[in-house]
């Protein structure tokens, strides 16, 4: 060990002193749970990082994802072939994940030459890591139809950390804190700078756009699967069946843990896509749903931000978005507040407000000829598939634009404070029952029957509480069939 100790620095000591604190800021967890595994990542990382120097710790490190990929994969599948097995064949995404681990590690010492072996002890740390947690995602994902709120429990303040920190440490042993960084170097590494005016407003902005477009993600959710929509809901409101303080806590533990290691430390050395990707596997309690495909985009998003900021307007924008609603006066209030410092940051620096300027410059040259010219170049010169693809994509988006303008629409209105719902395109002469949807079922608010061009109407006047709502549109000969849902904003 006397290699491996000349090659680490004495600050690593005090990584090493930290996990132990952290392990089990209140009930230690089982030696076989996800945190242990989570911590076994930090350690394994902080191995690889010693391992561009030190040939026996990248061994470790290299060895260390195939002994815990063959663990899960021995008890998943004696898990599998037992008497009480997971629903339908989830347990083999484990098995397979662990074999694929195992097959990496293999192909790695093997020297054969290849993709695996030209990749550094931390990137190859990295891509195992990616497997396992693609592995772990699609444990939930095939097995969706037995998870329900009681897999999940409520958060806890000692809970936020043995979910976030192992992330946060995880991000610093990525980057060598320690190893073959101190304090000042990682912090540049990872992108976090003092908060300014303009990344503080463009963050609150980015979430408060978010927070506009989450109703609409649940829409989409619903319409695609009404069991799966109603499963997270009920998910979400036992794990945030929290008090008001607790849930900050989550939000802010979640934005500077999450975005420091997605964004700070992953997306520079992978890409602003699969470090998304990354990110929306973590969030194993949203299966495969649109909800999950919304996390995905917010990771694009985000790493965005870091491009372009730096990884403290992420951390804004993540932090702001998971606050809960009433620590907001409005969305509106907030957006006003954010567009303020974005105005306030370009006055104060020349600089940016220049280059607004100049982007906006760009953006009005490109409707001069020249601009044209340069863009049909462009097209010319690209591959024949290209040219090929881009007309029958068009015919396909006009295709689908004009069966969505044909079927059913559920609209809304609000006039003098009274709501009224309508739809078209319904079968004529039907009745039509229109319902709140709610985990714990329909609340009907009002029926009417259309007339002989499939249109109707129908007044509400008593209404739930002020908020975002899905209202669908049901036929009372048939309740189970309801062609059309809208989403319904009380004020």
């Amino acid at each position: 060990m006397r290699a491996l100790g000349r090659s680490v620095r004495p600050e690593a000591t005090w990584i090493l002193i930290a996990a132990a604190l952290l392990a089990g800021p209140a009930r230690p967890p089982a030696w076989n749970s996800f945190y242990t595994f989570e911590w076994g990542a930090v350690a394994t990382m902080a191995l690889a990082v010693v391992g561009r120097k030190d040939r026996r710790a990248a061994q470790l490190a290299i060895a260390s994802p195939a002994l815990a990929g063959a663990y899960l994969a021995i008890a998943a599948a004696v898990r599998a072939f037992g008497s009480n097995p997971r629903a339908g064949h989830a347990d083999w995404a484990l098995v397979a994940g662990g074999l694929f681990a195992i097959a990496l590690s293999a192909s790695r010492y093997s020297g054969r030459p290849g993709f695996v072996s030209r990749l550094t002890p931390v990137a190859f740390v990295s891509v195992q890591l990616f497997v396992g947690l693609g592995a772990h995602w699609l444990l939930y994902a095939l097995g969706w139809d037995a998870v329900g709120p009681t897999t999940f429990s409520s958060y806890t303040v000692s809970g936020v950390f043995l979910v976030e920190l192992p992330l946060l440490a995880l991000a610093l042993a990525g980057v060598g804190l320690g190893i073959s960084r101190d304090w000042r170097s990682t912090v540049d590494r990872l992108g976090l700078r003092r908060p300014r005016f303009l990344t503080i407003g463009i963050g609150l902005t980015v979430a408060m756009l978010l927070r506009l477009v989450s109703p609409w993600v649940n829409l989409i959710s619903y319409e695609s699967s009404q069991t799966t929509y109603f499963k997270i809901r009920a998910i979400l409101e036992v794990s945030q069946d929290v008090d008001l303080k607790t849930l900050i806590l989550i939000a802010l533990a979640a934005g500077f843990c999450e975005e420091t290691l997605f964004r700070g430390a992953l997306s520079p050395r992978v890409g602003i896509l699969l470090s998304a990707v990354a990110f929306g596997l973590i969030h194993v309690q949203y299966g495969p749903s649109a909800v999950f495909v919304s996390v995905v985009v917010d990771g694009v998003i985000f790493g965005i931000m870091r491009r372009y900021l730096d990884t403290t307007a992420a951390i804004t924008a993540h932090a702001v978005y998971d606050l809960p609603s009433v620590a907001f006066v409005s969305v509106g209030f907030a957006l006003i507040v954010g567009m303020t410092l974005i105005v306030i940051a370009a006055i104060r620096e020349r600089r940016t407000l220049r280059a607004a300027l100049t982007l906006m410059w760009q953006a009005l040259w490109l409707h001069e000829p020249p601009a044209r010219q340069r863009a049909r170049r462009w097209i010319a010169a690209r591959p024949r598939r290209l040219q090929v693809s881009a007309p029958i994509a068009a015919a396909l988006i006009v295709v689908a634009t004009s069966v969505w303008i044909s079927g059913p629409h559920l609209n809304s209105t609000t006039q003098g404070g009274e709501l009224r719902l309508a739809v078209s395109n319904y079968p004529p002469d039907a009745g039509v029952g229109f319902y709140v949807v709610q985990p714990g079922g329909y609340l009907g608010i009002g029926s009417t029957t259309t007339d002989g061009s499939g249109n109707g109407s129908v007044s509400v006047r008593a209404f739930p509480r002020s908020g975002s709502y899905i209202v669908t549109a049901c036929l009372r000969s048939q309740p189970s069939n309801c062609p059309a849902s809208g989403l319904v904003t009380i004020i």
